[in-house]
């Protein structure tokens, strides 16, 4: 049936174009005409529907591929940034350490200067008292002799 079908509307349609063709003349349309025609029609409109879904399918696809890929950039931009956080973070906490090490390290110092200068003070002490020491022996001795001389006179 089906066969039969497009036997007569391909017929029909090589008929329509060589009338087109043929300017001038003009041919009587029989009812099987009419018929035919209308079918075409129909075939046509049929076509340009299931065409026009077609397209509204693809373009609806599209979108959701587009909005998948646009999830899916947003996912990875947010993994990015995460990572690109972590990254700052951990530079943050290696300054913090070497500053940290830095400030101990000026600790040590500053305590080991306070140490040599607490040293240097008990020398000098020491050295001022031996010499507080020295001088008033020298004073006995000249004491001791300017008595000794006076005893003597």
């Amino acid at each position: 049936m089906h066969d039969r079908f497009s036997l007569l509307s391909t017929r029909y349609a090589q008929k329509l174009r060589i009338e087109e063709r043929a300017s001038g003349i003009q041919v009587e349309q029989t009812e099987l005409d009419s018929l035919l025609e209308e079918i075409l029609e129909r075939e046509k409109d049929a076509k340009r529907e299931l065409d026009s879904k077609d397209s509204e399918k693809k373009s609806k696809a599209d979108k959701e591929k587009a909005t998948a890929e646009e999830r899916e950039r947003s996912d990875k931009e947010r993994e990015y940034k995460k990572e690109e956080l972590k990254v700052r973070k951990r530079e943050i906490e290696v300054q913090a350490e070497k500053h940290n090490q830095a400030q101990k390290e000026q600790q040590g110092m500053f305590s080991a200067l306070m140490a040599q200068m607490q040293q240097q003070q008990q020398y000098q002490q020491k050295m001022q008292t031996l010499l507080v020491a020295q001088q008033q022996q020298q004073q006995n001795k000249l004491r001791m002799a300017f008595m000794e001389n006076s005893k003597k006179e």
